[in-house]
């Protein structure tokens, strides 16, 4: 902001549309982040060493499709798509379908290149949620001067979220695989569900909500 007094920290930690936007980036990370480890060590099981090249492949299966995810919803924000569709978009494939395919393939057909095929779910999830990460906190901070702090107070979230699935869904993996992934699934429709009662303003509308 030019010759104007920036929002207080406070006043945006308390924001409604911010909280809900934290909420749900940690639980979709609380429910994303163990699934590729956990994932891997499916198909390493009977693997002997090969189960090093197929963690490789799970993360480059990603990371290759979440290139193209990203550019594909660049166009689609472009053309009007909006913002809060592209993020419930990137919650729901990443998470929720991801792993129901997971324990179906686990239950019904455990092939290793189907269930690295899995992978694509979330490279597209991922990438539509790296992209609304960005323009979700610009929208819902413009006019406040707090764009930097409100990032990093959001990616804090995931950083929580990330460490306590890892940690959380371990335990239970010890137990059942299949558990593991279903109880992932279901963390991830929370983040589905916070993300629908986020009131957020696309392309350029003003949004200045104290």
């Amino acid at each position: 902001l030019v010759g104007e007094e920036a929002s207080s920290y406070l006043s945006i930690i308390k924001n409604k549309n911010i909280a809900i936007f934290a909420s749900s980036v940690f639980f979709f990370h609380l429910g994303n982040a163990a699934v590729l480890p956990l994932l891997s060590q499916v198909v390493a099981i009977d693997s002997g060493r090969a189960g090093i090249p197929y963690t490789c492949a799970n993360i480059a299966i990603a990371q290759v499709t979440s290139i193209l995810a990203i550019w594909g919803m660049g166009h689609a924000l472009k053309k009007g798509i909006p913002y809060k569709v592209s993020l419930i978009v990137g919650y729901f494939i990443a998470v929720p379908i991801r792993c129901f395919l997971i324990v179906l393939l686990l239950k019904v057909w455990p092939n290793i290149y189907a269930l690295l095929a899995m992978q694509i779910f979330d490279g597209v999830g991922v990438g539509a949620f790296g992209l609304s990460l960005v323009v979700i906190t610009k929208a819902l901070t413009e006019g406040t001067g707090r764009f930097g702090f409100t990032l990093g107070f959001i990616i804090t979230s995931w950083m929580i979220g990330a460490a306590l699935s890892n940690l959380l869904f371990g335990y239970i993996a010890n137990i059942s695989y299949i558990w593991a992934f279903i109880s992932l699934g279901i963390t991830g429709c929370v983040s589905v569900v916070l993300a629908s009662f986020l009131d957020v303003k696309d392309h350029g509308q003003e949004k200045v909500e104290a």
